[in-house]
């Protein structure tokens, strides 16, 4: 989808990966959005990001054996951008 003249945004979601992931949450009404970071592809400049949520849980780590909060960053829609600028992540202007 062109949002810019020049600036092609190709969003893909999978809507069972969202309602996986959505249904998976400990409390679905407090959901925080997060984007992940840009990751610039080999073919022409383009770039893939992420957008998701991030969820909290109790349980002991890989690494420090220790118990604590852990946060996970949960996929929920990625996008194909041709030129990494304002206008390609605007994902609320898409229709």
């Amino acid at each position: 989808m062109t949002l810019v003249e020049g600036h092609t945004c190709v969003v893909v979601c999978n809507p069972a990966l969202v309602q996986q992931v959505l249904s998976g949450l400990a409390n679905p009404a407090y959901v925080k959005l997060c984007g992940d970071g840009t990751y610039t592809l080999v073919a022409d400049g383009w770039a893939l990001t992420t957008l998701g949520v991030i969820s909290k849980s109790y349980k002991t780590g890989e690494k420090d054996n220790m118990s604590a909060f852990r946060s996970t960053f949960n996929p929920l829609v990625s996008a194909f951008m041709n030129v990494e600028n304002e206008p390609n992540y605007c994902w609320g202007s898409i229709q």
